[in-house]
């Protein structure tokens, strides 16, 4: 079991661990690492209860889409918003690549090419 890391010690560590994570959104583990020293050697369990108690998060997947897509508006930039741009297409599998092709190009599916 971790030994308990009086408050003093992350009180001291606040500001650089609330940087990584929740401004330049590093994985906790990466934080850890980041932060470790022979005097501060916090669990996982340890880091995520004190982020919760000082109320730090990174912002949620859906703030940093919008904000994103905001950023591109406000540089000009409106072609991910035209219909048939790669980032509304749907990734397709080599496997359903190779479907079509062999539909295609026979006019039939052979079950073999699954």
């Amino acid at each position: 079991m971790k030994n308990t890391i009086p408050s003093d010690v992350w009180e001291r560590k606040k500001a650089l661990i609330a940087k990584l994570y929740k401004d330049e959104e590093w994985p906790l583990k990466q934080v850890i690492k980041q932060i470790r020293s022979d005097d501060f050697n916090p669990s996982e369990t340890q880091l995520r209860s004190r982020l919760k108690k000082w109320r730090v998060t990174k912002p949620s997947r859906q703030t940093r889409k919008k904000s994103q897509d905001n950023q591109q508006d406000v540089n000009g930039d409106s072609s991910s918003h035209e219909a048939g741009s790669p980032k509304d297409e749907i990734p397709i599998s080599p496997k359903t690549q190779l479907y079509s092709t062999q539909k295609e190009a026979t006019g039939f599916f052979r079950a073999s090419y699954l």
